[in-house]
């Protein structure tokens, strides 16, 4: 059996509250092994984002987390600060329920997809630029370099999205992880981003 890429192990994750922590995840447990999806269902609010947030590191603050997430077999709670944001920028893609939400919008998509290339693959920035426009190609988005030269606001939803799945897959991540990325678009252009999802994985 190959390793697996992500453990949880009986993760529970607590909101502050003013009689205390309030339980917000209880118990999760769970694998995923290399080329493997597994996704989480549940109603809304029973913690799907909480938990994908916890493995990126990107809960709330005051929010507390019990229970243990390893990723490549290593326990991320115990590594220094600067090894984990290493660990998170270097294994893990993140692509999130509402695109619009996180490009910059008086940046270019080229600045967008290029930053993370340069900063933490340390790409000089002319192979960056071409990584960028290959990586928009391979989400099926038409014209890449024109795309490059676009504000976040001249996309559509659903070009957008695959931007931001073009930009988690750039550094070659061990775990894609993705947010109900698909909420917000019509059911064509859903079926199109899974397709994209598919053949990044």
């Amino acid at each position: 059996m190959t390793a697996p890429v992500l453990e949880l192990d009986h993760l529970a994750i607590s909101a502050p509250g003013g009689d205390g922590p309030r339980p917000l995840v209880h118990d999760c447990t769970l694998q995923v092994r290399p080329g493997e999806a597994l996704g989480l269902v549940g109603e809304s609010g029973s913690g799907k984002t909480l938990s994908v947030r916890a493995v990126a590191g990107l809960l709330p603050e005051g929010f507390t987390v019990d229970g243990t997430i390893r990723i490549d077999g290593e326990d991320i709670a115990a590594l220094p600060p600067r090894r984990l944001r290493d660990v998170r920028a270097r294994r893990l893609g993140m692509v999130f329920q509402t695109p619009r939400a996180h490009p910059n919008p008086l940046r270019t998509i080229g600045d967008f997809m290029t930053e993370a290339l340069v900063a933490v693959a340390h790409v000089k920035p002319d192979a960056a630029y071409r990584r960028a426009v290959e990586l928009l190609a391979e989400v099926g988005i038409p014209d890449p370099d024109r795309r490059m030269r676009q504000r976040p606001g001249g996309l559509s939803g659903g070009l957008l999205q695959r931007v931001m799945i073009a930009a988690a897959i750039a550094n070659h991540p061990r775990l894609l992880l993705a947010d109900e990325p698909t909420t917000a678009l019509d059911v064509t252009v859903q079926a199109q981003i899974l397709d994209v999802l598919r053949t990044a994985r």
